[in-house]
């Protein structure tokens, strides 16, 4: 799993802008952000995309995935297939006959569909399927992607399904390593980018069932 995290790590690649505060619009079930983006003279802009990273909590250096495959035959039929929190099929790693007897070993996914095209930010499940017997699901965060664009008026949406607040998961290094079990907290940063231009905004903070709205800026 390739993932940007941000646990109190500044950006510092791209330049910060101060965040105005953020407006309770309504009661929901769950999160949502609402924004929009203007220049410093209130011109709405439209076309900007917006990536979202989440902040985490380090909860635990042991494993909550203790479930082990083994193939015993290699006439055996693994499929392993990443689905998104509404269980919609994203991504098919792997179907067929695993060729290699033992264990099979942590599996990787970049975070791209099956047309190669980066997910927007989010929680996803890959589920293992031996012989048509689903043996284990293991939860996955994806940030730091393009997630929404602001339309006409400068508007965009972050929906209850874009900020896993909550989820807790398995944290890997690039290289395939375990090093944490950690929890999205309910805190996110966004990235703003349309051409050249480019804003970072951290440590925005979500509440729960309630509407957070915010107006930022964009040179």
């Amino acid at each position: 799993m390739r993932s940007f995290i941000l646990i109190s790590i500044s950006l510092l690649v791209f330049s910060c802008r101060d965040i105005e505060s953020p407006s309770e619009l309504g009661n929901i079930n769950g999160y949502e952000v609402r924004g929009k983006v203007a220049t410093t003279n209130g011109i709405p802009i439209e076309s900007v995309q917006v990536s979202l990273y989440y902040y985490y909590e380090y909860i635990s250096d042991k494993q909550l995935d203790t479930v082990e495959i083994i193939i015993t035959d290699t006439m055996q039929v693994l499929d392993i297939t990443v689905l998104s929190n509404k269980l919609k099929e994203v991504r098919k790693i792997f179907s067929g006959r695993w060729k290699t007897l033992g264990p099979v070993q942590h599996i990787y996914w970049n975070g791209r569909d099956d047309n190669n095209n980066p997910v927007p930010s989010g929680l996803y499940y890959m589920v293992f399927t031996l012989d048509s017997v689903v043996v284990k699901q293991n939860n996955m965060i994806i940030e730091g992607h393009g997630t929404t664009v602001t339309d006409y008026y400068g508007r965009f949406i972050l929906p209850n399904e874009n900020l896993p607040v909550g989820a807790v998961f398995d944290a890997y290094s690039d290289d395939g390593n375990f090093y944490g079990v950690l929890k999205v907290e309910p805190k996110i940063a966004l990235i703003l980018n349309k051409r050249q231009s480019v804003a970072t905004y951290e440590s925005i903070q979500l509440m729960k069932n309630t509407i957070t709205s915010l107006v930022l800026t964009l040179e």
